[in-house]
């Protein structure tokens, strides 16, 4: 099935139309696509490359869990084009790995670190977790502490969200069973605020912490509600202001390919599109710039958008910089990020 997968995929490629500019970046993310031989990496790559062109300089990351991925993989990985790994560890616990339903263990992380460090990567990531089942302050220190060991360039931490209609989901609830209460989930977020940067990682973004040079230029693409293209099973992209999403059911994605026609929609409204990039680019500390908002939506949209942002700014949960960009403040700000663009948008 994989191997049907990565055909169709390649075939989605080639009717996809281009924007004629190579990729900056490529991302193999979502599920786990260090299933995927370095041999099926190759082809898809050789097909982005023929479709679209890739950059020299172009920042390829391969999502990997640990315990799916080995040297010879990773070598295969890497002269494919791969040029930096998101490894998602989660936590160091065995016991809150087998909670999350995670197939890998403790051990497996070292040995995929090794991995990754032998075969010459300059440039890996590790994702952890909290507001896990069960999950303490001590354990969320010692997952901290160990991912730092590890010497990652970038570090993501995200808080648990129960996803509606999945076994967690349903097996576990705030209050009602062991899930951290919203006041120790917000405390295990205010000490890796200090954590991290104490240690030479930059926050960049709600989640995501860097050494200088290493933020992650792909996600940052989404952030900056720039045009990417989105490819294979679920994936949206979003090029020439049109967003469009594919098949998220296997058997309603091959027939989505077999049409060998890609979908036209109508561009996205004005409205909409100052709407994402409100909602995307606040999730950065650097905010959003008022001059380029101006410059892309008017100064009209510019006003009615400070206007609304007024009581946050006296609550001190936005400000506007020295540099005349909009921003969440860090923590409260982005504490009540929910509640701040429930109310622009």
């Amino acid at each position: 099935m994989i191997e049907q997968y990565v055909q169709a995929l390649i075939q989605e490629i080639k009717f996809t139309p281009t924007a004629d500019q190579g990729l900056e970046t490529v991302y193999f993310g979502g599920g786990t696509p260090s299933l995927l031989t370095a041999e099926q990496v190759n082809r898809v790559m050789t097909a982005l490359e023929k479709r679209f062109g890739i950059k020299a300089a172009a920042e390829v990351t391969m999502e990997c869990n640990p315990g799916t991925v080995s040297l010879e993989t990773l070598r295969g990985y890497r002269q494919a084009g791969v040029n930096r790994i998101s490894l998602g560890v989660q936590a160091f616990q065995e016991e809150l790995l087998a909670r999350c339903g995670r197939s890998h263990g403790v051990q497996e992380v070292y040995e995929a670190v090794e991995a990754i460090k032998r075969t010459d990567f300059q440039n890996f990531s590790v994702d952890l977790i909290f507001g896990l089942p069960h999950q303490t302050m001590e354990h969320w220190h010692a997952s901290m502490q160990a991912a730092l060991d590890l010497e990652p360039q970038h570090i993501s931490a995200y808080d648990l969200i129960l996803e509606e209609g999945t076994p967690f989901e349903r097996d576990y609830q705030p209050g009602t069973t062991p899930l951290p209460s919203e006041d120790q989930s917000v405390a295990m977020y205010c000490e890796m605020l200090q954590f991290f940067p104490s240690r030479g990682y930059t926050l960049y973004e709600i989640s995501n912490f860097a050494q200088p040079g290493y933020a992650s230029q792909h996600n940052q693409v989404y952030w900056k509600n720039e045009s990417y293209y989105g490819l294979g099973l679920g994936a949206t992209g979003y090029v020439r202001q049109q967003r469009v999403t594919r098949p998220r059911k296997l058997v309603d994605y091959f027939n989505f390919v077999a049409q060998d026609t890609f979908p036209e929609k109508a561009p996205t409204s004005i409205e909409d599109q100052l709407a994402e990039t409100l909602m995307l680019g606040l999730r950065l500390v650097q905010g959003i710039s008022l001059e380029q908002l101006e410059k892309t939506f008017g100064g009209d949209s510019v006003v009615r958008v400070l206007s609304q942002c007024k009581g946050f700014i006296q609550r001190g949960w936005m400000e506007i910089t020295g540099e005349q960009r909009l921003c969440l403040t860090v923590p409260t700000g982005f504490l009540f990020s929910n509640e701040v663009l429930v109310e622009l948008l």
